[in-house]
């Protein structure tokens, strides 16, 4: 199929009406015409790795890769919640088409970054290792991209200065944003990872009150972005499809979704989360995690919670019933810590303080510094988080019982 039919057939199938003459005159100002040469992609591709060897960054290629691509992206719109920017994420999945949204302040795909037009949200969505070179950026050095899949002219430059004046920069993520989330323990991969083991990937975005749009195929540009209307929107419409070429063809697993959700609401609380249509709120935050895991009827008295943020680590947790052995639950960053850690062992130390032994006890802790803002895989190792925990908590913990 040649680039001209494939664009058709995405513009047949894809959620944007594309009658207006005056947005048509535009795509065909502000276009741009690339040659999908995969075979260079490959060969000199940052983004090569994820193509070849999808496995090694989703932990397989069947159901579980396809939920922590979805995932993947869902993240980016929790942690517009967490910023106080968003309070709802939609998913939809229907014929292989995985629509995510939100509304938040909009990916930055009209954000450019220096004389040649390539936007920060397209440089976030084609480069795996942004993060690095925001890093060198920062101290002054330059960046050699000279294995990029893409050959970058002498004349053209690359700068971050606009976005630095027009974003708030907190942490080492790929934007510099802060707290960062995930819902796999797997790897924290980035929307540019996604992107490359998609076949289509369209993301839209409300940027001051004008509503931009930007399409890829394979990790690879297929227009520049282009402005599809103007009015009050908000938020980011993610829309792709996983590339048939690198997954086994066995569905989406819809009903992991609902239980990561309905989970991740309880992280959560305040946040609506939507999958195919039926929404999971929380008022209750970790008492109600812990609801769903008791057996029992347990007094209000028996029910204590807490939030705290300390040195930059917002601290949740919350303690339920009464038994002679605690199931204890613990996650950071929002991953589910299976073998525990540090933060579990510093809850454990507080609740010995009043001589409680819940039935269920659950702690979340989300960092706010760039040093620990990244994937904890099944445990969180990071030292000074079992006195943090058990000092922040101790106190409250007293006092509940007094």
């Amino acid at each position: 199929m040649s680039e001209d039919q494939n664009r058709a057939r995405l513009e047949r199938e894809l959620f944007v009406d594309r009658d207006s003459p005056e947005l048509k005159q535009r795509q065909r100002v502000q276009s741009r015409r690339f040659t999908r040469d995969f075979k260079a992609l490959e060969l000199r591709g940052g983004l090569t790795h994820v193509r070849k060897r999808p496995a090694m960054y989703l932990g397989d290629v069947y159901g579980p890769g396809k939920i922590l691509a979805i995932t993947e992206i869902a993240s980016n719109s929790v942690d517009q919640f967490l910023a106080k920017k968003a309070s709802y994420v939609s998913l939809k999945v229907e014929d292989d088409w995985i629509d995510i949204q939100d509304d938040g302040e909009g990916f930055p795909i009209n954000v450019y970054c220096g004389d040649r037009p390539l936007s920060f949200g397209e440089d976030l969505l084609t480069h795996v290792n942004l993060a690095s070179e925001l890093n060198l950026l920062g101290r002054g050095e330059v960046i050699d991209r000279s294995n990029s899949w893409r050959t970058f002219g002498e004349e053209e430059s690359f700068s971050l200065g606009e976005h630095y004046l027009t974003h708030r920069h907190s942490t080492a993520t790929a934007d510099h944003h802060a707290p960062h989330v995930h819902f796999s323990t797997w790897n924290g991969l980035g929307v540019a990872a996604i992107n490359a083991l998609c076949e289509h990937f369209v993301v839209q975005a409300w940027r001051g009150r004008e509503l931009w749009e930007q399409r890829f195929s394979r990790g690879i540009p297929l227009c520049d972005p282009f402005l599809v209307k103007k009015g009050d929107g908000r938020g980011t419409h993610w829309r792709f499809q996983l590339d048939k070429e690198l997954f086994e063809d066995d569905p989406i697993p819809i009903s992991t979704l609902h239980l990561l959700f309905k989970g991740a609401a309880c992280l959560y609380p305040g946040l609506k989360l939507i999958v195919q249509g039926r929404s999971y709120l929380s008022k209750e935050g970790l008492i109600d995690l812990c609801k769903q895991h008791s057996i029992s009827k347990v007094r209000k008295e028996d029910q204590w919670s807490y939030q705290c943020v300390k040195d930059q680590v917002r601290i949740d947790v919350a303690a339920f019933g009464r038994a002679k052995t605690t199931y204890f639950r613990a996650y950071a960053n929002g991953m589910h810590c299976g073998d525990g850690g540090s933060h579990l062992r510093g809850l454990i130390q507080a609740l010995r303080t009043v001589d409680w032994t819940p039935e269920i006890a659950i702690i979340n802790v989300l960092f706010e510094n760039p040093e620990f803002a990244g994937p904890n895989k099944t445990k969180l190792g990071t030292v000074f988080i079992q006195d943090l925990v058990r000092d922040a908590l101790a106190a409250p913990l007293k006092a509940h019982f007094s």
